[in-house]
């Protein structure tokens, strides 16, 4: 069944509470791993950082973006991006797999001040940290009466395309 050795593990004679055990086993194998992996010889410049969801359970991700372009997972972490605690957990846990901290990185996050506050607890404050506009637009449009969301949503992504000296307004 392609590439993926956990998916050899499925027939067609496998009831579904077996296909499901077998799948909750295998993913919890491939998380493990995701999560362990060393980033030594990678060279991240740029890292992002943001929560999502899952029904009850809050998970803190870090996507890593290298010289070459490629982007990797770089960790997960179970907690709320509004908890300081976690956020510095998971960002010290990049560190000991290889994305140390004695190097500039460009960090993108969606202006949470917990997420600010374990980026200059791990990684110093001297590190670039930029808002990411997606998050930014949807913060500004939550704000607005809904038969203007879509105008205010196009001049904001046309302005992010100006160069700095176009968007300024005298």
């Amino acid at each position: 069944m392609g590439n993926c050795p956990h998916l050899s593990q499925f027939n067609c004679r496998s009831n579904k509470s077996q296909v499901s055990r077998k799948f909750i086993e295998a993913s919890g194998e491939e998380l493990e791993h995701i999560c362990e992996r060393n980033f030594a010889d990678k060279d991240i410049l740029a890292i992002y950082i943001g929560g999502i969801q899952f029904g009850q359970t809050h998970v803190i991700i870090a996507l890593g973006v290298d010289s070459e372009g490629f982007k990797h997972i770089l960790g997960l972490q179970e907690g709320s991006s509004e908890n300081s605690k976690v956020v510095i957990d998971l960002l010290n846990s990049l560190v000991d797999r290889g994305v140390k901290n004695d190097r500039l990185r460009l960090f993108i996050i969606d202006g949470n001040k917990a997420l600010r506050c374990g980026i200059d607890s791990v990684y110093g404050s001297e590190n670039p940290v930029q808002r990411c506009r997606v998050h930014k637009i949807r913060n500004v449009l939550s704000y607005l009466p809904e038969d203007t969301r879509s105008q205010v949503e196009s001049t904001m992504k046309a302005a992010y395309q100006l160069s700095a000296k176009e968007g300024i307004i005298e």
